[in-house]
């Protein structure tokens, strides 16, 4: 991640894509590379700031947003569903300790009410045994900076395209999508999922529905 991001710094590269082509087809041997999910939306992030960066050593403004509901859509059919348990984070750009804003148990629907700000990641778990054990299902981390309700996330091929042309990324949403709030999550912006192999429980059109209010709406 750190090398693609100095290529992305250097000049190296392009674009965030172009320097994880890069450093996969130069630099790695076994041909896997930077696969991990939440690592390529880093070196994202980090073109598409060094691209609109007001000035050097001045901060990113972060909306805030309040979350509503979240809801997994194209599950499973013809099986029970399993239970979940949801965690929310807020990520600390100091490298402390994650903070846990809210949990709770639940199936295909969960009702929230939590602001949040800056970098976030939600972990679901599947639950076993009364809730006592638990398994990785799959979880999704993004910064509400790149945030646009009423779209698909920023890591959708045309959102990606926006961010290497340089164009500006704003997180205030027009009036159209303040009324839906909506923002999915698809299967390819989520983590874990390559440990779903074996039991395929997260088909490919697998998705994330979160609704959003931003923070003069609530």
């Amino acid at each position: 991640m750190m090398a693609c991001m100095l290529f992305v710094r250097m000049g190296f590269a392009a674009s965030a894509t172009d320097a994880i082509d890069r450093y996969n087809r130069e630099r790695v041997r076994d041909r896997r590379g930077l696969t991990v999910v939440s690592q390529k939306k880093w070196v994202h992030y980090y073109a598409a700031l060094r691209a609109q960066s007001p000035g050097p050593g001045l901060s990113i403004a972060e909306p805030s947003f309040t979350v509503q509901k979240l809801t997994l859509h194209n599950t499973l059919t013809g099986v029970k569903p399993p239970k979940l348990r949801l965690r929310v984070f807020l990520l600390h750009p100091n490298g402390s300790p994650k903070m846990l804003l809210h949990q709770e148990m639940g199936f295909d629907e969960f009702e929230l009410d939590h602001e949040i700000r800056g970098c976030i990641m939600f972990e679901f778990y599947r639950a076993r045994v009364n809730g006592c054990m638990r398994a990785k299902h799959f979880k999704v981390w993004f910064n509400t900076y790149f945030l646009t309700p009423g779209t698909q996330f920023f890591l959708s091929s045309s959102s990606v395209a926006k961010l290497e042309s340089c164009e500006v990324v704003t997180a205030l949403v027009d009036s159209a999508d303040k009324a839906t709030g909506r923002v999915v999550f698809a299967r390819s912006d989520m983590d874990w999922t390559a440990r779903d192999k074996k039991y395929r429980r997260l088909p490919a059109a697998f998705e994330l529905e979160m609704i959003v209010a931003g923070s003069n709406q609530v």
